[in-house]
């Protein structure tokens, strides 16, 4: 087995109840697989559960074959512009910001916003 290691960038996250750590993570990945370990300079960890996705969503979305996701359906009030939501969704996505859900291995961690996490993806040989 060989690890790699890389980094990706928090842009956000925060704590969803029932659902655990919602992040926003700037990456140039080739995705971030289920299982794959985020680990911050203070020695806190957390493992990638799933990536994130909401629906209703653009129809231009990048995706990494290797991801798990899960769709999150998300009720728009009515004065919002459905397709401004679409573009902003496109223009993050191109930036390279993708949703992920987080499991803390420290009890209570929450990454913190611009802070830089080290990847650890194990790779077989």
């Amino acid at each position: 087995m060989q690890t790699s290691r890389s980094t990706v960038h928090v842009i956000r996250a925060f704590y969803v109840k029932s659902l655990g750590i919602h992040a926003e993570l700037e990456h140039s990945l080739n995705g971030l697989p289920s299982g794959t370990k985020l680990h911050s300079t203070d020695k806190k960890t957390w493992e990638v559960v799933y990536r994130i996705r909401t629906s209703p969503g653009s129809v231009k979305r990048t995706d990494f074959p290797n991801e798990t996701t899960h769709t999150i359906f998300v009720r728009h009030a009515q004065h919002v512009d459905l397709e401004s939501v679409f573009k902003q969704q496109e223009e993050r996505d191109a930036q390279g910001i993708y949703e992920y859900l987080l499991e803390p291995i420290d009890p209570s961690a929450i990454p913190r916003e611009g802070e830089r996490l080290t990847v650890e993806t194990v790779q077989s040989e």
